[in-house]
């Protein structure tokens, strides 16, 4: 599956999590398609390895929404559903592109009292969210690693998961990858 990670380590370069204007800046120069990519590969990881609070807690939240299209968009429509269903119980939407206030939603949502400096550290403060997040989200999150771990015709790790998006790059190449010619040699960027 080496397309998403060639599409991804040409943004990780230059993308700033948590700077809207250089997001937009970036994101206006970029297909929506790789914008999708870079999304669902984003905030699925963090779903991952701590579920949709800490999706929506790190600042990789500010890419959500366009996860939800991109999942979509690579024919995964059932993992779009749990996002927007997870992303319905967070009770604000669209989601926050600014982090303070997704955190602000997560406080009220799993009734961490931030008042007073309870917390010795941001890590602690994070925890204390994931340990509190809704029931609903675990059975969501469930569904979505098996989803993920589903068997496949192809061998490997979240083989169900990868293959149908390194499919649907591999067939729409021109929305990923830039071709051009130079010295009379193909070079694809």
């Amino acid at each position: 599956y080496e397309f998403p990670e060639l599409i991804l380590d040409k943004i990780e370069t230059v993308w700033r999590f948590d700077d809207q204007e250089a997001a937009q800046k970036l994101s206006a120069r970029m297909t929506k398609e790789q914008i999708s990519l870079w999304a669902v590969l984003n905030v699925s990881s963090q779903v991952c390895n701590g579920g949709f609070s800490q999706a929506l807690f790190n600042s990789e939240g500010e890419l959500a929404e366009e996860a939800i299209h991109g999942l979509r968009l690579f024919g995964l429509s059932r993992e779009a559903e749990i996002f927007e269903e997870a992303w319905n119980i967070f009770g604000v939407r669209p989601i926050p592109k600014n982090r303070d206030e997704r955190m602000d939603q997560l406080d009220k949502l799993t009734s961490v009292d931030t008042s007073s400096s309870v917390f010795s550290s941001l890590i602690e403060y994070a925890f204390t969210i994931f340990k509190r997040a809704p029931a609903d989200w675990n059975a969501l999150e469930e569904e979505f690693y098996s989803l993920m771990q589903a068997s496949s015709d192809e061998e490997g790790p979240d083989a169900a998961f990868y293959r149908p998006i390194s499919e649907w790059i591999y067939e729409h190449k021109d929305r990923f990858f830039i071709t051009c010619s130079t010295s009379g040699q193909t070079q694809t960027k």
